[in-house]
């Protein structure tokens, strides 16, 4: 709060700040069946990202009907697409960008292993994670990247080296963002 009255404050410093604030991760052991408790971690400055003012008025709208009623951040980003839907000016790029907002359990399975061989990572990271980064065009490349692989069902080893692979081929790849990429899999 107090930051955004120090000239140079900006949207982009905001959803930097906020990409730092914990993500809660759920593991399971063994032949457990996943399960994500609720969360409720979204606040209205999420609906920041939507340029178009009659579209961000709605969702907030929305937003707060849904918060009141006690929903979790799926369903509220579920029923801000559902009612953005309906305006002038949607599109399939806000959609994806809402749902991006949703967040997405990390599931681990520990099975019982052989000895010496390592635990194997299930799920896919948490796309807030590419927040961080501060080269836009970088991580929108990143996102999209972590989009696909999401629809095809691939885990965080399937993707992390095609991240690398094509950031390379873009020449966009730097230390930090190797660094921050191969820490994932760790």
């Amino acid at each position: 709060v107090e930051l955004k009255t120090i000239d140079g404050f900006s949207a982009d410093l905001e959803e930097q700040l906020n990409a730092l604030k914990p993500v809660p991760v759920v593991t399971t052991v063994a032949a457990d069946p996943v399960v994500a408790a609720p969360v409720d971690n979204l606040t209205i400055k999420c609906v920041d990202m939507i340029e178009d003012i009659k579209l961000r008025a709605s969702a907030k709208k929305v937003f707060f009907k849904s918060k009141k009623a006690g929903d979790d951040d799926i369903t509220k980003v579920n029923k801000m697409i559902v009612e953005l839907k309906t305006i002038d000016g949607f599109s399939a790029d806000l959609e994806e960008q809402l749902n991006t907002l949703k967040p997405i359990p990390v599931a681990t399975t520990v099975a019982p292993a052989l000895i010496g061989e390592p635990e194997v990572e299930k799920g896919l990271f948490d796309i807030k994670i590419l927040n961080s980064i501060e080269d836009i065009p970088t991580r929108a490349s990143l996102k999209k990247i972590f989009m696909v692989a999401k629809k095809t069902s691939k885990n965080s080893t399937e993707v992390i080296p095609e991240m690398i692979s094509s950031l390379e081929s873009k020449g966009l790849l730097t230390d930090q963002i190797k660094l921050l990429l191969e820490g994932i899999l760790k």
